[in-house]
């Protein structure tokens, strides 16, 4: 698996003492346009570029990691944060966390 190399319970376990459990893996779907502002680098920020880098970052998590709890964020800024806040509410009303 071609994430293995970030094992993300290796970070989250040193500081939660070892108890780490990943409820919800967010990733946002790229869109739109980078602003040159002579201040980036600007090599791979075409949509195209950033698409093909999208899918094979898909691809890897589909690999890796458990799919069911892959939420994509393609909405507008607003739309995906009131979607995380759901998700982030009812894990707490849970009371599983």
């Amino acid at each position: 698996c071609p994430l293995r190399q970030f094992p993300l319970s290796k970070h989250c376990g040193r500081r939660s003492g070892g108890k780490c459990r990943w409820d919800k893996i967010y990733i946002l779907r790229p869109k739109g346009k980078f602003t040159d502002g002579n201040d980036r680098f600007m090599i791979r920020s075409s949509l195209e570029v950033r698409e093909k880098m999208f899918e094979s970052l898909i691809e890897s998590v589909k690999k890796c990691y458990d799919w069911s709890k892959v939420t994509i964020l393609d909405g507008s800024y607003i739309e995906n944060f009131e979607l995380i806040v759901r998700d982030v509410k009812a894990v707490l009303e849970s009371g599983e966390f």
